[in-house]
């Protein structure tokens, strides 16, 4: 799978048709150097160039606290993460700003409270959020609120783990907390936004939670488990039949999880 770099370009992409200078254009730069670019929702568009086009150079740029990279290519400027990205996790993200969004947590997950919760997206390039009681896409407003790093820290995670698993399907991301904490429907915890339900990948790529061990993609559950953990949640329940996944001293067997992982933080 070609090493992908992707900029946020300030001008118009080759071969793409005219914008302003202000617009926003997604470009990836694969080791064929096939230009493609993906000015908002269009079709990607493409153009070859020379390999000795293509030059990074460190920059000054902050974003979110992370270190960018400036990248010039064919007379093109833009910005790019050091670590490079994905078009599914562009940087200006479905990832919520915690500048701006000050959430605060107290109590306990069985006995707790939140302030400032942040909306877990319903659907992005990466996730979609899943209502088990209604087996749906779209999760429920009710309970898809979480505190702003957490909900940072998961979409995060997977955009991740789709990177590194090329053709995984969309991670189903279930319940985190009502709006201010509390009780809820289905759950011992979950009341304070800081859990977190995340489905396991099916072997068929369904869109919907695996209801049995055998639907699990074993391989792609355990790369998901070790992407989350780069999260530094506290402790993880996962089924006591997914033998695919490692245990540790944060990674432990729990009744009732053998279609997902339970995460706490």
């Amino acid at each position: 799978m070609p090493t992908r770099l992707l900029l946020t370009v300030l001008l118009v992409a080759c071969g793409a048709s005219a914008a302003s200078a202000s617009a926003t254009t997604y470009v990836n730069f694969d080791t064929a150097h096939t230009l493609r670019s993906y000015p908002g929702n269009n079709a990607p568009q493409s153009a070859s160039l020379p390999a000795n086009t293509v030059a990074a150079v460190k920059g000054a740029a902050e974003a979110d606290g992370q270190p960018w990279l400036r990248v010039a290519a064919a007379g093109q400027t833009g910005w790019t993460e050091q670590q490079g990205t994905s078009p599914a996790s562009k940087p200006k993200s479905d990832a919520p700003s915690c500048k701006r969004n000050q959430s605060h947590s107290s109590g306990t997950p069985s006995n707790g409270h939140q302030t400032g919760a942040v909306l877990f997206p319903a659907v992005t390039a990466d996730t979609f959020a899943w209502n088990f009681r209604d087996q749906r896409i779209g999760g429920s407003h009710a309970t898809r609120w979480g505190q702003c790093n957490v909900v940072r820290k998961v979409l995060r995670a997977i955009a991740a783990y789709r990177r590194d698993n090329p053709g995984a399907p969309q991670v189903a991301v279930g319940d985190f907390s009502r709006r201010r904490g509390g009780e809820i429907d289905g759950h011992d915890t979950h009341e304070n936004g800081k859990q977190v339900d995340i489905y396991y990948p099916r072997n068929d790529g369904q869109r919907m939670e695996p209801h049995t061990v055998a639907q699990v993609n074993q391989r792609l559950a355990r790369s998901l488990v070790k992407h989350l953990l780069a999260t530094g949640f506290k402790t993880a329940f996962i089924g006591q039949n997914t033998t695919g996944i490692p245990t540790s001293s944060k990674v432990r067997r729990w009744p009732n999880h053998d279609d997902h992982v339970h995460l706490f933080f």
